[in-house]
């Protein structure tokens, strides 16, 4: 397992904010979504299991979303 991974599964269901009430202990961990690219919004993933879009919030930064958006600009 990469640290990333552990980060994703691990650390953003020990530390961080819940925005949202979900049936599990997932958070929003800032500094793993910074290292992860976006997937430490994690509390939002488990609100919005279907979304692409993990970061909801103007100051929760999702480049893995943004570059899903370039693609999709461009045709791809």
């Amino acid at each position: 397992m990469t640290s990333r991974t552990w980060a994703v599964n691990s650390a953003t269901h020990l530390w961080g904010s819940r925005r949202f009430a979900t049936r599990d202990d997932s958070t929003n961990n800032w500094w793993v979504a910074m290292f992860t690219w976006g997937e430490g919004w994690h509390n939002n993933h488990h609100a919005h299991p279907v979304s692409a879009r993990h970061g909801l919030a103007w100051y929760e930064i999702d480049f893995n979303y943004m570059g899903i958006k370039v693609l999709e600009a461009l045709g791809l």
